[in-house]
């Protein structure tokens, strides 16, 4: 298992959030009377079948690069850095998926890229939630997920018993209708648990209220040792070119002596390098960092892949290079609702989306997806 790192796509300590609205009485309810949206949404045509052979791990590196480019691509993130993590908000459409059936369906499997086959798909989001869970003296790799239910809001059998199997997600109702604020300071409390107290408040004062029908909520917490750790004494201060013309001071960390090995290869629009964390038993994970050619980022994200990437991880060999890589931290905050939307999920947000294999109730959908991410790199790790 490999973590794929570049400049400004980073991604490490995680969290996200889906929050779920709709009427919360038995009853029979009607419809909510404020959906995120009720612009009319054209029918999005069924996935191809190809989505049958496609793993979860393939399924994900797709959806990374697709989201990438819509990231990266938004006026709002012009001239800054960003770090996010395609697990993280894959692993909750796999938990959405599983919920929604008709058109809703075809939009997250559309966008998530995940494999349509019920076997497949659970199977190896089980699988890899089991790898991804190793702690030793030098990695640690923590996953959790959790469906947050309001007490009085029925969920089918059939759907708690799926997410809990093949998802691991702990189910535990709380008070949104009578107590919000409890309930959020609860969630968060757990998110800030499961990400060793980097992440606070994924849910914000005011996200939750009596129509709030359930949060699903996803964690990872990664802490790596580098296989050969920088020295502190090597470290300079020096300007980061981050665009033609364009510098930053940063701490820069060095390997430039006669044991510096790495996985290394170049195409005409990056250099690639893999960077070891140390490891034991079956466990191996590194980080992988993209150098634009001619220091523009710009024009080389027009041709940045999945398959540009797998097919230079492929062809990466063994080679003598000085390494000088900057000591960082960034993170991340945002709502992707409207992300998600433009790349294809907009029925998930209105009350025409369908949820009904998540409970008999009518007019759930989802009112906001958020995202969490921090990392940090320095001469010891990650």
């Amino acid at each position: 298992m490999k973590t794929a790192v570049f400049p400004i796509l980073l991604f490490l300590i995680l969290g996200a959030a889906i929050i779920f609205s709709g009427c919360t009485d038995k009853a029979g309810p009607s419809l909510p009377q404020s959906p995120a949206t009720t612009t009319p949404v054209p029918h999005v045509t069924h996935p191809d079948t190809s989505n049958n052979d496609i793993s979860v791990s393939d399924a994900n590196t797709r959806f990374a690069f697709d989201l990438y480019k819509k990231l990266s691509g938004d006026p709002a993130h012009s001239g800054t850095n960003l770090v996010f993590s395609p697990y993280s908000i894959s692993s909750a459409m796999g938990v959405m998926y599983e919920g929604a059936q008709g058109q809703t369906a075809d939009e997250i499997l559309l966008v998530s890229h995940l494999p349509e086959n019920d076997t497949m798909r659970r199977q190896e989001f089980s699988k890899i939630y089991e790898d991804m869970n190793h702690q030793d003296a030098n990695i640690t790799v923590l996953c959790a997920n959790a469906l947050w239910v309001e007490k009085s809001y029925p969920l089918l059998p059939e759907y708690t018993q799926t997410i809990q199997q093949y998802y691991s997600t702990n189910v535990t109702n709380l008070d949104f209708a009578g107590h919000p604020d409890d309930a959020r300071i609860t969630i968060n409390q757990w998110v800030e648990s499961n990400t060793n107290n980097k992440i606070h408040e994924i849910i914000s004062p005011g996200d939750l209220d009596a129509q709030t029908a359930m949060v699903f909520t996803n964690s990872v917490y990664f802490m790596g040792a580098w296989e050969s750790p920088f020295d502190k004494t090597q470290t300079f201060d020096t300007n980061f070119t981050i665009a033609p013309n364009t510098t930053v001071p940063v701490m820069m960390m060095a390997k430039a002596d006669l044991t510096a090995n790495f996985n290394y290869t170049e195409t005409g629009d990056f250099q690639m390098i893999e960077i070891p964390y140390k490891y034991s038993n079956e466990t191996a994970l590194s980080m992988f960092v993209l150098l634009p050619v001619n220091n523009n980022l710009t024009a080389a994200e027009d041709t940045l892949s999945a398959p540009t990437f797998l097919n230079m991880e492929e062809n990466l060999s063994r080679e003598e290079k000085h390494l000088f890589l900057p000591r960082f931290r960034i993170d991340t905050r945002e709502d992707i609702s409207g992300t998600l939307q433009t790349m294809g999920m907009p029925t998930v947000f209105t009350s025409g989306a369908d949820f009904s294999k998540i409970t008999p109730n009518s007019g759930i959908y989802v009112k906001e997806v958020t995202h969490d991410a921090e990392i940090e790199v320095n001469e010891e790790g990650t």
